[in-house]
């Protein structure tokens, strides 16, 4: 059976980050450091976003669940320019724990 939603979660600093970027862009690419099995998805998906340690605040649409790419990372119009500044460290971060990140267009 094909999913039709995400939950997932977020810092208030990161949400918060998001939602400027997507109210100045229209669009964010959020990456997540789990093993999702993209094909299992109904698309369009319905994501649902909380911060962590709350109840969930926020939902959007997503059209896609992409494989990370670099070029994810150095469009500033896709990610804001902190989340650009960070990437490589967060990437080495959870790298041995999650070796498969996947991309989340919004």
């Amino acid at each position: 059976m094909k999913r039709r939603g995400i939950l997932f979660s977020g810092t208030k600093e990161n949400v918060s980050l998001a939602l400027s970027h997507i109210h100045k862009h229209g669009i964010i690419y959020w990456c997540l450091p789990v093993n999702l099995k993209y094909y299992e998805f109904y698309f369009p998906v319905i994501a649902l976003l909380h911060v962590k340690g709350d109840i969930v605040r926020y939902k959007c649409i997503i059209n896609d669940i992409m494989p990370y790419s670099s070029c994810h990372f150095s469009d500033p119009k896709k990610k804001p320019i902190t989340w650009i500044k960070g990437q490589k460290v967060e990437k080495r971060k959870y790298n041995d724990l999650f070796p498969i990140f996947w991309t989340l267009p919004m």
